[in-house]
């Protein structure tokens, strides 16, 4: 379930097949991937995997990956399609013991999702102690948000319930629910015009670099569990 809107499979097939949504989708798993540590051996957790592309990719890096989602037609799209392990699920009643997982990975579920401090607290009680979150989010302070604010005056379902976050947000978050912040970055700094994405997306990580933050249609923070 996403903000109430079920979004189907062929959704994500649709966004991958254009140039910008190729582009987008691969800077921000790139950025998730990177801050994940290392992956060879580790038990991870996706959390809202979608149609599980980004679990199939840590799979090929060596995980033990499990992905979860609360929509029944993307865990039935991941499990004909890639590979890793996948369960219908709800981020707030994880069906896992304490402890399990080295790495939980959560790409762009908050925005559209409720009970932010119970996923959170549910997501730190199934990682092991030292273990690391990797949460990807919305950035409130971009020209893609401009525009998807926008599209929700005007009607869309999906913009009008979702919501977006800066570096302040995700670090009180993570906070509350007791893991500690270790590190932020940001990505995906062009407009949401597929010329533009393909031109720009070169440079994106100097952007990242020269703006800290601001303007990032995504952002990532790490924490990790108390030993």
């Amino acid at each position: 379930m996403t903000a109430g809107v079920e979004i189907p499979p062929s959704a994500y097939d649709r966004w991958r097949s254009t140039p910008l949504g190729a582009f987008t989708e691969r800077l921000e798993h790139d950025l998730i991937i990177s801050m994940s540590g290392p992956l060879e051996g580790a038990k991870v957790l996706d959390v809202g995997c979608g149609d599980g592309i980004l679990t199939d990719k840590l799979v090929e890096l060596g995980a033990d990956a499990v992905g979860v989602d609360t929509n029944p037609d993307m865990i039935a799209a991941a499990q004909a399609q890639r590979n890793g392990t996948y369960m219908v699920a709800s981020a707030t009643k994880l069906p896992f013991p304490d402890a399990f997982f080295d790495r939980v990975v959560a790409m762009t579920i908050l925005c559209v999702a409720e009970r932010h401090e119970s996923i959170l607290t549910e997501i730190n009680r199934v990682l092991r102690p030292g273990g690391c979150l990797v949460i990807g989010e919305l950035g409130r302070w971009s020209l893609w948000t401009l525009s998807r604010r926008l599209r929700g005056l005007f009607g869309n379902r999906l913009w009008q319930r979702s919501r977006f976050f800066s570096k302040r947000d995700l670090v009180t978050l993570v906070a509350n629910a007791g893991l500690e912040p270790v590190s932020f970055r940001s990505a995906v700094y062009y407009p949401p015009i597929g010329i533009a994405a393909a031109t720009l997306s070169k440079i994106d990580p100097a952007l990242a670099h020269f703006f800290g933050g601001f303007g990032a249609a995504f952002i990532v923070l790490s924490a990790q569990k108390h030993l």
